[in-house]
């Protein structure tokens, strides 16, 4: 996802009251891609950081789980709902890790890659 910076990531959230980080990551994916088939396969890692809200500094961390789309004729699309997420897409493994802003999801995204090879016996 593309936010209103043009600065790629992944989809992120809060874990609303009464979720698992799970929970929270697939409806946060759901959300914010319109992908509603999904599993998750394993988790990755979590990230901290910081950022800036209303002038408050936020503390924020979050759990990353390596997530499929299980239906392939899904189409990807942004929310009306997501204003701060300026465009969505799907990247060869590649070229994702080029265009992330983040070192640490860079990192993450290195591990998936590596877990997807395992899971497609390559």
């Amino acid at each position: 996802m593309q936010d209103l910076k043009t600065r790629w990531s992944i989809p992120k959230g809060h874990i609303e009251s009464g979720e698992t980080p799970k929970q929270a990551a697939l409806r946060e994916v759901s959300e914010e891609t319109n992908l509603k088939e999904l599993k998750i396969h394993s988790k990755l890692d979590k990230i901290h950081f910081f950022y800036r809200m209303e002038g408050k500094l936020i503390f924020m961390t979050n759990f990353i789980y390596l997530i499929e789309s299980t239906n392939h004729t899904e189409s990807i699309k942004t929310e009306e709902d997501a204003p701060w997420i300026t465009d969505v897409q799907w990247f060869e493994a590649e070229q994702a890790y080029d265009i992330l802003e983040y070192k640490a999801t860079k990192i993450i995204l290195r591990e998936a890659i590596n877990r997807i090879k395992v899971l497609n016996n390559l």
